[in-house]
């Protein structure tokens, strides 16, 4: 043990402290852990609860550490306040510890979403400027006194004990909340004198998090920053990989699709960098897309609302439309069977080039909607497995059996077909639709619908009256329950 001054400075208590003067339990961290209390209790798996996605799935997991990384102004504090938000008014406790910004700006933005003053109490807010102090316990006060301590030394142990208390009760109210959010991971890391370059520094912070608030605790988010290159970027956080590779919950990355601000409707791509727990991951299509957060200020009040989007798996596939191509490729196969990539593309050709016809297969070929047995000359020859048409196409439109010829009439909405839809010829219609109007992808998606219905072979005959009437009629049916057709015409 460190030897002790009788001339004692608060410093040197300190020091003595953190190197010789722990209490000693009686059994080592090295020893077996009885695992029988783990085998006995039914296994619950661990599911993110914070920050509301849909259907009770969240981004972020209670007592785990979590992250949310992004650009300045990509409304990670938002959401980050928007998970408090929710376990506050489900009547649980929240905790916030502000690096960067002023309890004015929290309680503000806490109004505008919505929360009330009364509920306001359960949100702890801390601005802490210096490093957390040293908890020295009353063994600790008498085993230096002991030693021959001056009263000197005394007197500044107990200043040091009465420095505590604040960051102790700290302590109390985090264990006793569900969510934690730090503003942020390199403040913090600079109050510890830590460095968030270095590997070791970032496991250090990690395990003192954990010691003092995950174990058995609440989830806490630590809001982080990117790095400035975006082509060395990697999985986004900037400084040690450790960021990343440290967290036993999730990461999730916020990129602005567009910019949030009083009276303007901001969207931000939300996606997972990691998911230590796994149940994120599997939620979603991809692995890897959660979709999109949508934040709505109001210009005259604003108060802000929010909802998130889920992300589509069928989307960006084709730029024309969200799932074209591949209830194209899904139509194909299920009408022919057996077919080759070129085959494929042989169908489809006047609508989808050989590249997206491609990229619809893999990501059907993913799903396991298709399936694939090995043909002559190396090739792929694609069916569909099973029931993938009901599983995969999405069915956006309700056929009718009957028209509804009551109602009035809406706006005027002129259809034009793709040129190339229709062997270089062009329909054009117009007719009168009752209300609510259609929107441009799910006309698009009609117009490749009817193209493929009547498309055996390219170039098709030019189209007859007969056959714009159909589709004008496949439209009508297909989107509205209330529709009226008072007026077609037909230019070909």
């Amino acid at each position: 043990m460190v030897g002790v001054r009788n001339d004692c400075d608060r410093c040197f208590v300190v020091r003595v402290l953190q190197q010789g003067c722990q209490p000693v339990s009686g059994r080592s961290d090295w020893d077996d852990i009885d695992l029988s209390q783990y085998w006995d209790n039914d296994y619950e798996e661990e599911t993110p609860t914070l920050l509301h996605l849909w259907d009770g799935l969240g981004a972020a997991y209670v007592s785990k550490i979590n992250t949310f990384i992004g650009e300045p102004a990509s409304c990670k504090t938002w959401a980050a306040l928007i998970a408090c938000v929710e376990q506050i008014q489900q009547g649980n406790e929240a905790l916030w510890i502000d690096l960067e910004d002023s309890p004015n700006t929290a309680v503000q933005r806490l109004k505008i979403l919505g929360v009330t003053r009364e509920q306001g109490e359960r949100f702890h807010y801390k601005r802490p400027t210096t490093q957390p102090p040293v908890k020295i316990t009353e063994q600790e006060v008498a085993r230096i006194a002991q030693q021959g301590a001056t009263s000197k030394m005394v007197d500044d142990i107990e200043a040091l004990r009465a420095q505590a208390e604040p960051f102790e009760r700290l302590v109390e109210q985090a264990r006793a909340a569900t969510i934690v959010v730090v503003d942020s991971v390199t403040e913090l890391m600079s109050l510890y004198g830590l460095n968030g370059d270095a590997r070791e520094d970032v496991s250090t912070l990690h395990k003192r998090l954990r010691s003092l608030f995950t174990d058995n605790g609440p989830g806490v988010i630590l809001l982080d920053h990117v790095t400035k290159s975006t082509q060395g970027r990697g999985r986004w956080a900037s400084g040690s990989e450790r960021k990343i590779g440290g967290l036993d919950g999730s990461a999730i990355t916020f990129e602005t699709a567009a910019v949030f601000g009083r009276g303007k409707t901001g969207r931000v791509k939300l996606g997972v960098s990691k998911d230590r727990p796994g149940y994120l991951n599997g939620a979603l299509d991809d692995g890897k897309t959660v979709g999109e957060l949508i934040l709505t200020s109001d210009a005259i009040t604003g108060h802000v609302t929010w909802n998130v989007h889920r992300h589509n798996w069928l989307e960006d596939v084709d730029g024309r439309s969200a799932d074209a191509v591949l209830r194209a490729i899904v139509r194909t196969l299920g009408k022919h069977g057996d077919l080759g990539v070129n085959e494929i593309c042989g169908h489809l050709t006047p609508l989808f080039t050989k590249k997206k016809v491609s990229e619809g297969l893999a990501l059907l070929e993913a799903k396991e909607a298709i399936t694939f047995a090995p043909g002559p000359n190396r090739k792929k020859v694609y069916n569909l497995s099973g029931d993938s048409g009901g599983s995969v196409v999405r069915t956006t439109w309700n056929h009718r059996t009957t028209r509804d010829s009551g109602g009035s009439g809406g706006s005027i909405l002129v259809v034009e077909p793709l040129n190339h839809l229709r062997a270089a010829r062009t329909v054009t219609t117009s007719v009168t639709f009752a209300m609510p109007e259609p929107t441009a992808e799910e006309i698009e998606a009609s117009l490749i619908e009817w193209s493929l219905d009547q498309m055996e072979d390219y170039p098709p005959a030019p189209p007859t009256d007969e056959e714009v009437e159909d589709f004008m009629s496949y439209v009508e049916h297909d989107w509205w329950e209330k529709s009226t057709a008072s007026e077609v015409a037909a230019n070909v």
